[in-house]
């Protein structure tokens, strides 16, 4: 009887603590592209590890797609632009802005002139 009540609490110790686990981590998260320029940046590609999801950026603003997890890159008009890393991203336009990831957000906020 012993045996089997050690067992029973083994057992629900487990199942508590994978039910904490499994709460901690969010399902998914929401990755904003905040344009600040009046640009039309088209489809913005927000990848998580080689997957990619797409959000359309028409115009200035703030716009949203769900990802699983924080993304790793973000692909505009071809442009890589990496995550914790900026650069510079020639538009379908001729216009050319400085793009940033930081975290779940991308940052297009200024059209750069040589």
């Amino acid at each position: 009887m012993k045996n089997i009540l050690k067992s029973i609490s083994i057992v629900a110790m487990l199942l508590v603590a994978l039910t904490g686990i499994s709460t901690a981590h969010p399902s998914s998260v929401t990755a904003t592209v905040q344009n600040n320029t009046t640009n039309n940046l088209g489809t913005v590609s927000v990848y998580v590890g080689t997957t990619p999801y797409y959000v359309s950026v028409p115009q200035q603003g703030t716009f949203n797609v769900t990802v699983p997890s924080t993304p790793t890159s973000v692909v505009i008009n071809s442009y890589v632009v990496l995550q914790g890393q900026s650069g510079i991203v020639t538009l379908l336009s001729g216009v050319t802005v400085k793009v940033t990831l930081s975290g779940n957000i991308v940052v297009t906020d200024q059209q750069i002139v040589y």
